[in-house]
């Protein structure tokens, strides 16, 4: 039987709850196959949609809030494991692709959907 789990952003809103969300899906493996649905961190769609609103803008805030953003996700990464080098590598080219797209926002002075949803 397949047992489908989605974890909500207060659900992974630091490392100590994301253990927990790894432990929860550990658990259920052992007994079944599952798939699993994670949310972003808590308010951090509300943050993308934010930034997405400072690129167009050309807002100045725009690099420090997105650095903050970055640190944030960097952070929980190296809580949950120091040693795991290729999980930090892929946080950290997904975010580079994240501020890619940004960029390309921030000099055309406006966005798509495609790109708001692309990003969300």
């Amino acid at each position: 039987m397949l047992h489908i789990i989605k974890f909500g952003g207060t659900s992974v809103a630091n490392p100590d709850r994301i253990r927990k969300a790894v432990s929860i899906v550990q658990d259920r493996l052992a007994t079944s196959e599952v798939a699993v649905i994670v949310s972003a961190f808590s308010g951090v769609t509300n943050e993308l949609i934010a930034l997405t609103e400072l690129a167009a803008a050309g807002n100045e805030n725009f690099g420090p809030y997105f650095g903050r953003l970055r640190e944030r996700h960097m952070d929980a990464a190296r809580a949950i494991s120091m040693q795991n080098t290729a999980l930090h590598h892929e946080i950290d080219a997904m975010l580079e692709r994240l501020a890619i797209e940004y960029e390309v926002i921030a000099r055309e002075g406006k966005y798509r959907t495609s790109a708001r949803d692309s990003i969300m």
